[in-house]
């Protein structure tokens, strides 16, 4: 092999509608589905091959810097699973960037596994399908690393684009949503991520929903959840004037229904902090991902994103755009 090192993009997600009914704990016995979309936010995953003269085989820079011999001393869990599940162990040096900090609601968790294993992949000459590295990527995270999260944050970051996808059982299905030029850049513009200026632990907060869905005691919710995304794909796929408003109060029925399911999902700053968006002009939002911090997404006319930015500050406000590349090798040589 001529090259020697492989850089790997893999893009942060925004779960619009759905999220809860993609647990397996409930599509097994339910039917699932989701509506969202990755976005041109990204974790860069590099791996550089090395040779022996150096006194470490593995080398990690990330926020940690890590140097051993032997894979089982590999402290990322992720990477350590990774490799002795992708059966490599060349040496290897690893540096890891992000956009956007862990820990946000944006599935940056999955967007690493995900991009964790198109990178070992690539560097052993190894193509994956999109649907063959989000399974392996739903492996990685749920049944090695016992990791409580659901699937479509690794789906998002496979496939990139704006997508619904459905779950019954084993099957997961996708279907596309398209836009014209116009609208996509209107219901991109129409978008703003509002950081909380909490971190938070997506598998603990979804801990004692999984809990709570594995005794059936949250069907109720889940199945108006279910009931949303059929909704919500109705107004986008009849896109008309009317739709970026009907889409935000569709959004604020949602996150009325979704902090409802564990007290771990809101708290009263972030309910304060939700109430002034929506005085601001904000037709709908929820938070990102499993709750409890991270990023507010906040649907608004466009004139109420100064208002936004002025009040809760230029650093905090995200504007974004839809990725449809999916996670990627974006270099090699």
């Amino acid at each position: 092999m001529s090259e020697r090192y492989f850089l790997v993009r893999s893009p942060y997600r925004v779960s619009l509608f759905g999220g809860g009914t993609d647990y397996p704990e409930y599509f097994e016995e339910n039917k699932g589905s989701v509506i969202g979309f990755s976005i041109n936010k990204y974790i860069y995953l590099g791996g550089l091959l090395t040779n022996d003269y150096v006194d470490y085989k593995y080398r990690l820079a990330y926020s940690k810097l890590e140097t051993t011999t032997k894979i089982n001393d590999i402290f990322h869990p992720c990477v350590r699973e990774g490799m002795k599940n992708l059966n490599f162990n060349s040496p290897v040096d690893f540096s890891f960037q992000a956009d956007l900090p862990a820990s946000s609601g944006l599935g940056s968790s999955s967007s690493f596994s995900t991009g964790f294993i198109k990178l070992i992949s690539e560097i052993k000459g190894n193509k994956l399908s999109k649907k063959k590295l989000s399974d392996k990527a739903i492996f990685l995270d749920r049944n090695i690393l016992k990791e409580d999260v659901g699937v479509q944050d690794h789906l998002h970051s496979a496939y990139g684009g704006f997508n619904k996808f459905s779950f019954h059982k084993d099957k997961i299905t996708r279907k596309s949503i398209n836009f014209s030029e116009r609208n996509l850049s209107e219901l991109e513009e129409s978008m703003l991520l509002v950081h909380t200026g909490k971190k938070r632990s997506a598998s603990s907060i979804a801990a004692e929903q999984i809990k709570k869905t594995k005794s059936k005691r949250l069907n109720n919710s889940l199945n108006e959840i279910f009931k949303t995304v059929s909704d919500a794909e109705k107004l986008l796929t009849k896109y008309n004037d009317n739709t970026i408003k009907e889409i935000g109060l569709l959004l604020n029925e949602y996150w009325m229904i979704k902090r409802s399911l564990t007290k771990k999902i809101s708290a009263d700053y972030l309910d304060e902090m939700y109430d002034k968006g929506l005085s601001m002009g904000a037709y709908g939002g929820k938070l990102c991902g499993a709750g409890g911090g991270g990023f507010f997404l906040f649907i608004m006319p466009l004139d109420a994103k100064k208002k936004f930015i002025r009040y809760f500050g230029e650093k905090n406000c995200i504007d974004f755009k839809v990725d449809f590349s999916g996670t990627k090798l974006i270099f090699k040589g």
